[in-house]
């Protein structure tokens, strides 16, 4: 019976402290997200709009079928957030199919911005529970595809956490992909639901946090 009672006294412990971790890490995430834009303000610049570029000349690329572009990529993004400008920053995607229904998807993983209080990733996938949509488009002439989203969900994480707090948005995504000596290329400009951030904390200052976009140029297949 003692050592029951002792088990069931570690167990309490360990849930306890389990609960307290979790909630000292949503802390964190609201208290970042609150701060932000008040002063923490890296490598930026006045009046920034980031831009994913322009579709290379048809006579420089080379034909792309579906299962090229479909994979991971890796590329530097420029966030704009108010006006101003921050980055670059090191922004990992995926783009694929899911195995049960074949629907396209394309994910963000979790980006670290340096110096910010958060990281960020986002999602666009077509499911039976979502108004999410995502469409990719091959061009007539079979040497790019373009794509487009809307209604992506955005993911929040506290610092040292892959943990997030995933919350659906109006977050929409542009761009397009295309080969060039060999290689497959990615561009693409986000255009951030900074509403549904703003009602998932509301202790945002007032003020901030009114615009938020981001853009890759020419970011590379894995």
């Amino acid at each position: 019976m003692k050592q029951k009672f002792r088990f069931f006294k570690r167990f309490q412990a360990k849930a306890y402290a389990g609960g307290i971790l979790a909630v000292f890490a949503l802390l964190a995430l609201v208290v970042g997200l609150s701060a932000c834009g008040m002063g923490n303000t890296p490598n930026r610049t006045d009046q920034f709009e980031p831009d994913e570029g322009k579709l290379p000349p048809a006579a420089e690329l080379e034909e792309i079928s579906e299962a090229d572009v479909l994979g991971r990529y890796q590329g530097s993004t420029y966030v704009q957030m108010d006006g101003k400008q921050y980055g670059p920053y090191t922004e990992k995607i995926r783009l694929g199919r899911t195995s049960v229904g074949n629907n396209l998807f394309f994910r963000a993983e979790k980006t670290v911005y340096e110096n910010m209080p958060v990281d960020i990733g986002y999602e666009f996938e077509k499911t039976a529970l979502s108004d999410t949509e995502f469409t990719l488009t091959p061009a007539s002439d079979g040497k790019s595809f373009s794509f487009e989203g809307k209604n992506g969900s955005l993911s929040f994480y506290p610092k040292r956490s892959d943990e997030p707090r995933t919350v659906p948005s109006q977050t929409s995504i542009k761009g397009f992909i295309y080969k060039k000596d060999g290689k497959v290329y990615i561009h693409f400009h986000v255009e951030y639901d900074t509403v549904a951030t703003r009602k998932t904390f509301p202790t945002i200052p007032e003020g901030s946090h009114n615009s938020m976009s981001s853009a890759m140029n020419a970011g590379v297949k894995q």
